[in-house]
């Protein structure tokens, strides 16, 4: 599971504070190949009076949200929600599912997780982000070749239109593997490769097994 927390001070956008952002979470190996692996619309918010989801509506943070709460990937394909960042922009959920990210195929070609989340501010945004990754130098689709999306980018062109950045990264799955340069002690990313971006933080916190990151 991945937990998003963002502090009420990194609401404000000057003066005014900013009263809907919306998550979109990314992994990277190598910061310069980038794929989405989830976004606003992985979980709908729940009615917690009711236990159940109320009309769809996206994953956001707020004012009076601090939090936001977004799918489980689990540490085997079954485990693995419905949902997908790129399910709304496949004309069927079978094509879809050719480019959906997998935590176990990841850890055993790269070892460890890196994940940046990145919070935007208007939903149109993040449409337009994800919609980004269609073009066809982002498609990896040949045959005997894993089907991927990603895009070959600098996480500073990657990252910019985000309002507050966050990073976790470490093992998953109880499976042994060394850590990248960039992981930091407290299992989070090095904020160089942050360098020139948006100075608010989000908080990332993930399930135990999930990843070697803490709150």
């Amino acid at each position: 599971d991945i937990n998003l927390r963002i502090n009420a001070a990194d609401l404000f956008n000057g003066d005014r504070p900013v009263s809907t952002l919306y998550p979109v979470v990314f992994a990277s190996n190598d910061y310069k190949n980038w794929r989405v692996v989830a976004d606003a619309d992985d979980v709908p918010t729940k009615d917690a009076s009711l236990g159940r989801d109320k009309e769809p509506s996206p994953t956001h943070l707020s004012a009076s949200l601090l939090v936001a709460n977004l799918k489980s990937f689990g540490c085997n394909e079954d485990d693995l929600a419905n949902d997908d960042p790129f399910m709304h922009h496949f004309g069927s959920k079978t094509q879809a599912a050719k480019f959906r990210w997998k935590l176990v195929e990841h850890i055993s070609l790269h070892g460890t997780v890196n994940l940046i989340a990145c919070v935007i501010q208007g939903m149109d945004k993040v449409g337009e982000m994800v919609e980004g990754y269609f073009q066809k130098e982002c498609i990896n689709d040949l045959p005997g070749v894993i089907s991927e999306m990603k895009c070959h980018n600098t996480s500073q062109n990657t990252l910019r239109q985000c309002f507050a950045l966050g990073s976790a990264c470490g093992q998953s799955c109880n499976y042994f593997a060394p850590y990248s340069p960039e992981c930091m002690t407290d299992g989070t990313l090095s904020p160089e490769l942050f360098s020139g971006l948006t100075p608010r933080k989000v908080k990332i916190k993930t399930a135990p097994g999930g990843g070697g990151a803490a709150e």
